[in-house]
């Protein structure tokens, strides 16, 4: 069944490849989506008015500030993270520490600012959304991507940790989710690896859609404190609760 909604979604990675798929469908079924990123002006999505700057050089406090600003009193049928991006290294990278700081900035943070936020704006049956990683999920996987491992892996703890959202500080009937991609099709992915089996990739339009069916469909949500793996074999995709 269809819920009540208000048409208002915040998105936060608004530039990213999957964050501009998610707000073009808004957009298309007439949403009122407030876009958070860096460098808005450099990537705006047709229709979108409303745009908040995300400070990487900020604190976590001045960026949940400037958001709660920005989005004052309203209610959010969902608050939506996309936020991230990939880094490489194992222990013995002389850059390690600085690589797991700017992975925790750009993957772990927004995704607790955006947890945050939900305790106050997000609506009653609304959906809390963060991108975790299933590249990261067995033993040894992630030994040569150790910050992007450890701020991925916090990630699925903060929504797992939202199992029953009331006893979290989430609003009554609403839904964490995080979504574990293995590897998305995109423009960036594709210059990246020339020669790579793409049958195997996820189109972005396939987990926008699926996000929209989560917003408007509470019955078709699986259960808070989820972990979904999206997985794409010979171009067919599936989603799985782990």
């Amino acid at each position: 069944a269809y819920r009540k909604i208000m048409r208002r979604v915040l998105v936060i990675g608004g530039r990213g490849a999957l964050g501009k798929s998610v707000l073009k469908k808004l957009v298309a079924r007439k949403y009122n989506p407030v876009s958070v990123d860096i460098d808005q002006d450099k990537g705006p999505v047709s229709g979108v008015e409303s745009y908040l700057n995300f400070q990487p050089k900020g604190s976590v406090k001045d960026n949940f500030d400037m958001m709660k600003y920005g989005i004052g009193d309203k209610k959010y049928d969902a608050i939506i993270c996309v936020a991230g991006g990939w880094g490489g290294g194992d222990l013995t990278d002389p850059n390690l520490f600085d690589v797991v700081d700017e992975q925790y900035k750009i993957s772990t943070t927004p995704s607790l600012i955006g947890a945050k936020l939900a305790t106050s704006n997000l609506a009653s049956e609304g959906l809390f959304l963060c991108t975790g990683s299933a590249g990261i999920l067995e033993k040894g996987s992630s030994a040569g991507m150790l910050g992007y491992g450890l701020s991925k892996a916090a990630v699925h703890h903060l929504i797992e940790a939202c199992a029953n959202p009331e006893a979290i500080g989430l609003p009554k009937s609403s839904t964490a989710l995080a979504i574990l991609p293995e590897t998305l099709d995109t423009d960036q992915n594709r210059i990246g690896n020339p020669d790579a089996d793409t049958s195997t990739w996820t189109p972005l339009d396939e987990v926008a859609d699926q996000i929209m069916t989560w917003i408007e469909k509470v019955d078709e949500r699986p259960r808070s404190g989820s972990l979904v793996k999206i997985e794409t074999r010979n171009n067919k995709t599936k989603f799985e609760r782990l």
